[in-house]
């Protein structure tokens, strides 16, 4: 189906960092309007993840259609295009039924992949592929990061540092082309809106944000992300969090440090979130600080009220 035939269906997208409160958003939405919830977060993909994930609640999902959740096993992967082609047949299954698709998620590349789809890669030569991959068995996963870096700031900023196959692809690009993939993105321009879309985003002060982000690190460890760990292969771990509660319970670390380590590192994916979030003009910002949270939601409704109404 071309873009073109796709923008009559009109769909919410609410995003911003992590810990903002985006589910519980979603799900009064989806509650007042009659709608149906379509996950956007990369790692809420997985099944048996509900711990280091931070899905939305059981209940939350039996009272309101959610989809795109617990669709793979961990140690799977998927990349933006599947996620984009997954998502609009949901999508579209949801627009048929009359209710309102409501996407939530802070995985910015999987958002822009539905939205507008994505610029295509030049083929990859075996020779610059296996000269990638030797690098980064001698020299490891933080000088790959490194490195790219060096050759495309804007690649080595939303991709984390831990995510070796988006380190391994964009280096392969810059390799083949010797240009950095975030041009070729910028080039591409992502043509036009596949949905007529209106995008909220959820914000609140950074010292709340990080205790948050703090306190539900801490949470996570006390309700048992130890043993979620073990949905994972070893060596297959991915998401913050769970590298961390690995490598405690291989005793490389204590539970503190787990803790503290992927707090931090939680707070630095947050401000990353945001950098990419900030460039998307369309989007239309509310502040979700808990002592203005109720109001927040009443304005939202408001707005996705008056964005129905317009034919």
């Amino acid at each position: 189906m071309t873009n073109a035939a796709k923008t009559n269906i009109k769909l919410c997208m609410v995003v911003g960092p992590t810990a903002v409160g985006k589910s519980e958003v979603a799900y009064h939405l989806a509650r007042h309007f009659d709608g149906e919830v379509i996950n956007a977060d990369s790692m809420q993909l997985y099944r048996g993840l509900e711990i280091g994930t931070a899905k939305p609640s059981l209940q939350m999902r039996r009272q309101i259609p959610h989809h795109l959740y617990d669709l793979l096993a961990p140690g799977e992967m998927i990349n933006a295009a599947d996620y984009a082609r997954l998502a609009h047949e949901v999508i579209t299954k949801v627009h048929a039924a009359n209710h309102l698709p409501i996407v939530v998620g802070g995985s910015g590349l999987y958002l822009r992949a539905l939205e507008y789809g994505l610029c295509a890669t030049p083929r990859i030569d075996k020779k610059i592929r296996n000269n990638i991959k030797m690098l980064e068995l001698e020299k490891g996963l933080t000088f790959m990061h490194q490195r790219l870096k060096e050759v495309d700031l804007l690649a080595s900023q939303r991709i984390h540092h831990s995510d070796a196959v988006r380190i391994r692809r964009a280096l392969e690009v810059h390799a083949a082309t010797g240009r950095s993939f975030s041009e070729l993105q910028a080039e591409h321009g992502f043509g036009q809106k596949a949905y007529s879309t209106l995008k909220i985003g959820l914000q609140m002060r950074r010292e709340t944000l990080y205790q948050r982000i703090n306190s539900r690190m801490q949470q996570m460890f006390v309700d048992g992300l130890l043993d979620e760990v073990e949905a994972f292969p070893v060596g297959k771990e991915r998401g913050i969090g769970y590298l961390q509660a690995r490598l405690c319970k291989q005793g490389s670390i204590s539970q503190d440090e787990a803790i503290a380590t992927a707090a931090k590192e939680t707070r630095n994916f947050a401000k990353r979130q945001l950098t990419w979030f900030r460039q998307d003009s369309d989007i239309e910002w509310y502040n979700n600080d808990e002592e203005v949270a109720a109001r927040t939601l009443q304005n939202i409704k408001a707005r996705v009220g008056k964005f129905l109404a317009v034919e």
